[in-house]
């Protein structure tokens, strides 16, 4: 099996940046939607926080920086310099994304496709070198997870 990775130049990361994240934005509104459907309790968590405050800290600034270096940093390129096929380091990532999600196995799938759309993104921007690959990714977490806390805590607001 092969798959191809895009190379995305530094010039073009705006652009790329944007167009994942719509990615994201779009299969977790799919997944959400037909989860919901089903049953609306298979996209909560169980996470409980004492503060919105703490809520935010957690989803939106420590977890993207952590699942960044954990799940795309230190396993790609550990998996990369072992010399695995990118492919099989994309869906390694994801699978252990996907799993360490744990809630429900509906939840599990839809943080699998999560963690596949980030592991490719990484991959997509891994010729980079240095922290830019890194940063962008940990903001396209953070948006992403500042969009689903606004949802899920003001939507009623809305």
């Amino acid at each position: 099996m092969k798959l191809k990775i895009i190379e995305i130049p530094s010039h073009k990361n705006f652009r790329y940046f944007w167009i994942f994240f719509c990615i994201l934005f779009i299969s977790q509104l799919v997944s959400a939607a037909l989860a919901n459907y089903i049953n609306p309790d298979l996209t909560n968590t169980k996470l409980q926080f004492d503060s919105l405050w703490e809520e935010f800290f957690v989803v939106v600034v420590i977890a993207p920086v952590i699942e960044t270096v954990i799940f795309q940093y230190a396993f790609i390129e550990t998996l990369a310099n072992l010399k695995v096929k990118a492919w099989i380091c994309i869906v390694t990532s994801a699978l252990l994304f996907g799993a360490l999600h744990w809630h429900n196995p509906v939840y599990v799938m839809v943080t699998t496709v999560v963690g596949f759309i980030i592991a490719y993104y990484y991959m997509a921007l891994r010729k980079q070198k240095g922290l830019n690959g890194i940063m962008l990714l940990i903001a396209i977490y953070a948006l992403f997870n500042a969009l689903a806390f606004i949802l899920k805590n003001f939507s009623k607001l809305l």
